[in-house]
């Protein structure tokens, strides 16, 4: 995967964290790269370990378990959508390879 790549599939899944909105802040007003750290170590994570569903479910809660927003964790069911969205994006990804 080369760099464009790369920072295309970023662009995607911060698009899909910013969707999300697990905490409310870009519906609060918070600009668009307030999740910027998780948005980082989500594509990390899916670039390099390539995890499965129950995986990643459980890494995104750790990442935004370990934010410091002062809030409690997001319904399971926020975060099971968005791991799905996320695995459907990596899967386009390496499709088109």
């Amino acid at each position: 995967m080369n760099q464009k790549e790369v920072m295309q599939f970023r662009k995607a899944v911060q698009e899909a964290v910013n969707k999300a909105d697990l905490y409310f802040l870009i519906e609060g007003g918070a600009p668009l790269d307030e999740y910027d750290s998780c948005v980082d170590n989500i594509v990390s994570i899916l670039i390099n370990q390539k995890p499965s569903h129950e995986q990643l479910y459980l890494k995104l809660c750790e990442i935004f378990k370990n934010e410091d927003f002062g809030l409690p964790l997001p319904d399971r069911k926020e975060i099971v959508d968005l791991a799905d969205e996320l695995l459907e994006l990596y899967g386009n990804l390496i499709k088109h390879q």
